[in-house]
């Protein structure tokens, strides 16, 4: 069997696969993608720089989230404004977002896809059934590989979109930010976020997360 880049499947260990592919599209889009993680459920590949909100960073993060351009094909207008009230709820309760652009100090964008990948499989050679990807950058972006970060959480399973995505956004939080606290349901975040979108965005931000 082969996927749609014309490799064979049939014997290639899921990890190493996973890995082959991270590198065919580092080669295709001119940058080193890095496999985080691989698991049955989930697959998390980077882009670009590993950026990290923490600290005193935490208190001085104007945030942008760019909602407008946040529109799931597979989904309703309705459907996919539920998944932006997700979003801006639950980063809500983390940082302070801003109403425009020029405002922040960083950018945030959210993307979603529900097509079946088999180019991507998980350990149980199980194909990729979708994915949410997060972006943040450093504003004024300098360098895009420097300043921005692009995590892309590929899940193995059928899922509702609002579940995939609360869950998903949810491990970005404990993952990217410091917090004593949840809004998804454990910590919650020493900061707060307010979403606006004044429809200009760009690029895929990211933060770190430590115990308090």
């Amino acid at each position: 069997m082969r996927n749609y880049y014309g490799l064979r499947l049939a014997r290639v260990p899921a990890i190493l696969f996973f890995l082959c592919f991270a590198n065919i599209l580092a080669t295709t889009f001119g940058n080193a993608r890095e496999v985080v993680s691989l698991t049955d459920e989930f697959g998390v590949l980077r882009d670009f720089a590993q950026i990290t909100i923490k600290g005193p960073d935490l208190k001085s993060a104007r945030i942008f989230i760019d909602t407008d351009r946040f529109v799931v094909r597979s989904l309703s207008d309705e459907e996919s404004a539920k998944l932006r009230h997700i979003a801006i709820d639950g980063l809500g309760s983390h940082l302070t977002l801003v109403k425009s652009k020029d405002e922040a100090n960083y950018l945030i964008q959210i993307r979603m896809g529900q097509d079946t990948n088999y180019a991507i499989r998980n350990p149980k050679r199980q194909p990729s059934r979708g994915y949410v990807m997060i972006s943040i950058c450093k504003l004024p972006i300098q360098k895009v590989s420097e300043d921005c970060e692009n995590l892309q959480y590929d899940y193995f399973r059928a899922y509702e979109a609002k579940d995939i995505f609360s869950r998903v956004m949810h491990m970005w939080v404990e993952a990217k930010l410091e917090t004593s606290t949840s809004a998804f349901g454990e910590d919650r975040a020493v900061v707060t976020l307010v979403a606006c979108s004044d429809g200009a965005g760009w690029g895929w931000l990211c933060a770190s997360r430590r115990a308090r």
